[in-house]
């Protein structure tokens, strides 16, 4: 169960509506009743389309990101009827959503949904990883 949650990075999308800025992806730093802190991160299409190293840079204050493992190119159809994890393995905490973006309080509500358990069970129940454990890309020189 989830106690607290954080925005750890932010990539604002390049399409704004209203006063709150939408943001097309996102890594979420989430304390569990148990004490650990744990990784969860949403890419939406936007981002998603941007090939590497494009899709990492321009976070909010230098961020850098999860690392995505998925090649998207090699993807023709997506079902997101099905929760979509996109990397980084053997554990992946980043999952593609559909949605233009979302607003962090737009975050709180996905962390808020019935089935979030699934979310936070991880790929086939193994869990999300630590926070400390996750991948991020090579920085960029």
């Amino acid at each position: 169960m989830v106690v607290s949650w954080r925005v750890a990075g932010s990539h604002r999308a390049p399409v704004q509506m209203g006063v709150e800025p939408l943001y097309d992806g996102a890594d979420l730093a989430l304390t569990m009743n148990d004490g650990s802190v744990r990784a969860l991160g949403i890419r939406c299409t936007d981002l998603m389309s941007l090939d590497p190293p494009a899709r990492d840079q321009g976070w909010d204050d230098g961020y850098l990101p999860i690392a995505v493992d998925l090649d998207v190119s090699t993807v023709a159809h997506w079902n997101f009827d099905e929760l979509r994890w996109v990397g980084p393995e053997p554990q992946p905490c980043l999952f593609w959503s559909n949605a233009l973006g979302f607003t962090v309080a737009g975050f709180g509500t996905v962390l808020g949904l019935d089935g979030v358990g699934v979310l936070l069970g991880g790929r086939r129940g193994a869990g999300l990883p630590l926070w400390n454990d996750v991948a991020r890309p090579q920085a960029m020189v």
